[in-house]
């Protein structure tokens, strides 16, 4: 019982020291509901919807390869750095690869990295 009283002490307490909230999923949707427009298709893991908006987020973690539609904004996180990894060798991750070369990093933390377009970067992020 000691042990596992430990353990979940310890898992909170590694919580509440690290906030990754605070220093890694709440810049990225500040960042994000700050330069995106209205109309922009912006895609990223589903847990972002709940700052950035249900409406506004698509978790298309193909970007766009079964969807047939371009993102604005891609927000890479680790899940989808995962699927990746285990999609290589497919016609899917050649998709993406060539998707990813038509953006550019534009913000990001330990946890996201925000991507637009190339052209569009330079314009939004004067």
């Amino acid at each position: 019982a000691a042990g596992f009283i430990t353990l979940q002490i310890s898992g909170s307490l590694y919580i509440i020291l690290t906030n990754p909230y605070s220093r890694q999923y709440k810049p990225v949707t500040n960042y994000v509901l700050h330069h995106a427009q209205p109309g922009d298709r912006i895609v990223g893991t589903s847990e972002l919807a709940f700052s950035i908006g249900f409406d506004r987020l698509h978790d298309d973690i193909a970007l766009g390869y079964y969807a047939g539609k371009k993102p604005t904004l891609i927000i890479l996180s680790p899940r989808y750095q995962a699927w990746y990894a285990a999609m290589r060798g497919t016609p899917v991750y050649d998709f993406v690869q060539n998707r990813l070369l038509q953006f550019r990093p534009v913000f990001g933390t330990e946890a996201f990295e925000v991507y637009m377009p190339k052209d569009l970067a330079t314009e939004r992020t004067r």
